[in-house]
């Protein structure tokens, strides 16, 4: 207790010599609040050297303001407003309450445990597996993408032969392997997409092996050239499903501590490396593969162990109203939320402070993305695509093979790939060549009538076919042209022009 003379007491504190301050007194109290001679009593005792009695509380006058303390202030300042915009960030917006919880629960060290990481990705592989047939159908609705993988017909015929010769079966029966025919599959695999080198061969045998593990290369064959819907399933749902196993294999051995070389500094310890996950991680995907492009970061996020927020594209609403559904059914909620929604949603996202953002998508949303980024210094990963040239000249090994792998790489997916062939650059020379070939290949592919082959999507929406069909007109076309605005349809086509685009459209430039 401060010193005191008989002035005012400067502060007003219990005083007790060990026992508990009785909450409540008799009628006639020790010491009353207002009784000015009780206290000047107990000052009196304290003046003389005796305690005070243990059950008495003092409470004087209100004291003159202390000074302000401008230098606390000032070091408090950054703190304080950091505080407030956090709070009026929170009290405003359901995103930022959506993040608060995110980053209790990463605090609370939930997601570093790696048995934890590792339930939640087979978690998330059970839950692309049990719902396949559910994925396929909503990312058909949103995007119109083909229902078969299209084909060649001549290697279809050579696929018969060497596999059980009844379609139907194949369609029942494609999962069962038999592996007497898998070198044979290989070899012809490989031919037909990349021609009959040895050595290329043994490389696309030896990758194969390597990095898919969910189905046997014989498998494969049935999967890509039989069953119905397989555009989906290959490009999205078995590419999450492998990239999951990838995780899974590799996970104790990315996250162990490992040692590192030493240096004069670090001479008489031993240094070490340990990986640490960043914190609240927002992962915002794309339109053109919404599940493949979204859940391959998040799962690189959940084994790095991150929490969570999946942004799925607006322009596929369907798909991210079932990954909002399947995501809370099958992942830890505390861990991994979806924020489903158009503009106003992104942009309140974007407010909000993550540890690292992953945003794939366009150039233009990307600049966004970014700016919003720097103003917390968050680390972010922008995938934009590129323009993805071709250059083909009169000294290509094998035409065949490289016009049939140029269409392939454009019109899958109904062109709308990021990193499909963009446009392509040749000589007077090949332009003729090129045209003829790709006539005769699309036709092999499609059909007489693409708009009705299984195997051609459509574009996704009607803003985007604005967009090709007026760039339709800006070049000459040299194959297909035809375009159907009911059915969001523009044919395999190819034009002479400079500029590229992403759509289905081959672009020949021909240097005058």
């Amino acid at each position: 207790m401060s010193e005191m003379n008989g002035s005012a007491v400067k502060s007003a504190v219990p005083v007790s010599d060990g026992r508990q301050t009785p909450t409540s007194t008799s009628s006639s109290p020790t010491a009353s609040f207002n009784d000015t001679s009780d206290t000047n009593g107990i000052l009196q005792q304290q003046q003389q050297g005796s305690p005070p009695p243990s059950d008495a509380v003092i409470r004087t006058e209100t004291a003159a303001p202390a000074p302000i303390n401008f230098a606390t202030i000032e070091r408090g300042f950054y703190a304080e407003n950091v505080a407030i915009e956090s709070l009026v960030s929170f009290l405003s917006s359901p995103c930022a309450q959506v993040v608060n919880d995110l980053r209790t629960t990463f605090q609370s060290g939930k997601t570093k445990d790696v048995s934890f990481r590792i339930q939640q990705l087979k978690a998330l592989q059970r839950m692309l597996k049990e719902n396949e047939m559910k994925i396929v159908e909503t990312v058909q609705k949103d995007l119109r993408k083909a229902s078969l993988i299209f084909r060649q017909i001549s290697f279809h015929n050579q696929l018969c032969q060497i596999l059980p010769p009844i379609e139907k079966e194949l369609q029942t029966n494609w999962h069962t392997t038999q592996v007497c025919y898998e070198a044979r599959l290989i070899k012809l695999f490989s031919m037909h997409f990349f021609g009959e080198s040895e050595e290329e061969t043994k490389v696309i045998k030896n990758s194969l092996e390597r990095n898919f593990k969910r189905i046997s290369f014989h498998s494969s064959c049935r999967l890509i050239y039989f069953q119905p819907a397989m555009e989906i399933r290959g490009s999205e749902i078995d590419f999450c499903v492998n990239e999951i196993e990838v995780m899974l294999h590799n996970i104790h051995d990315w996250t162990k501590e490992k040692r590192v070389p030493k240096c004069m500094v670090t001479l008489f310890d031993k240094p070490s490396r340990r990986p640490e996950p960043y914190g609240v991680a927002l992962v915002m995907g794309a339109w053109n593969y919404p599940v493949s492009l979204t859940f391959t970061p998040v799962t690189g996020a959940i084994a790095a162990g991150n929490c969570v927020v999946i942004k799925p594209s607006d322009v596929a609403p369907n798909t991210a109203q079932l990954f909002s559904e399947l995501i809370s059914k099958y992942l830890d909620s505390s861990c991994y939320k979806v924020v489903c929604g158009g503009v106003a949603e992104t942009t309140d996202l974007l407010k909000q402070r993550f540890d690292y953002i992953f945003f794939t998508g366009g150039y233009r949303v990307g600049k966004i993305v970014r700016e919003a980024s720097n103003r917390h210094l968050t680390p972010c990963t922008l995938e934009l695509g590129g323009k993805s040239p071709v250059y083909l000249d009169d000294s290509v090994n094998n035409m065949d093979i490289a016009v049939k792998r140029i269409i392939w790489g454009k019109l899958v997916n109904a062109g709308q790939s990021c990193i499909a062939p963009d446009y392509m650059l040749c000589t007077r020379e090949v332009q003729d060549i090129f045209v003829n070939k790709a006539r005769e290949l699309i036709k092999e592919f499609f059909g007489n009538k693409p708009q009705e082959s299984a195997s051609f999507g459509r574009i996704i929406n009607n803003s985007h076919f604005q967009r090709l069909t007026g760039l339709l007109h800006s070049g000459v076309v040299a194959v297909g042209g035809d375009v159907d605005p009911s059915d969001l349809y523009i044919a395999p086509t190819i034009l002479v022009m400079q500029f590229g685009l992403l759509g289905q459209y081959v672009l020949l430039y021909k240097p005058g």
